[in-house]
């Protein structure tokens, strides 16, 4: 692969916890056909998507919305790039990264509360991913990843 280059790939779910493995399966197949992705980085990039997936789900179950939810998986020679997205009511981004300054803080902060399993997701994705981006309106939410190989 050219360094610049990217080979995309894109499945959409129904918003519905039981596509969650079928996610992950998707991540998993697409990444050891075309991506040199070491087995650790493939396991933050599963948990990743997996939390952001989850999280969407819940949004969208909150407003009882069948629109699915969109995983777009970008494959450069340097890096993998995921995109989650839904199309629920969103949600206060700045807030919520306040809470969390820098990924180290993020990772602290989470030992040291101990968080409970839910609410975990979005610390997980500051703390595992390399580059995160998050972008939420009145029109639905888009968490963008990326793990360097």
């Amino acid at each position: 692969m050219i360094k610049g280059q990217k080979n995309s790939f894109e499945i959409e779910v129904p918003p519905q916890t039981k596509h969650l493995a079928q996610i992950r399966n998707f991540i998993k197949e697409v990444i050891k056909a075309e991506s040199s992705l070491d087995a650790e980085k493939l396991d933050a990039l599963q948990l990743c998507v997996t939390e952001a997936a989850s999280n969407s789900m819940a949004a969208l179950k909150n407003i009882k919305s069948k629109e699915p939810i969109l995983v777009r998986l970008d494959l450069f020679s340097n890096r993998t790039e995921v995109e989650i997205r839904d199309y629920g009511r969103g949600f206060d981004v700045a807030k919520f990264l306040s809470q969390f300054p820098d990924k180290k803080e993020t990772a602290k902060k989470m030992a040291k509360q101990k968080m409970k399993e839910k609410g975990m997701g979005l610390p997980l994705i500051c703390a595992l991913s390399d580059k995160y981006e998050i972008k939420s309106s009145t029109k639905g939410t888009s968490i963008r990843l990326t793990i360097l190989n």
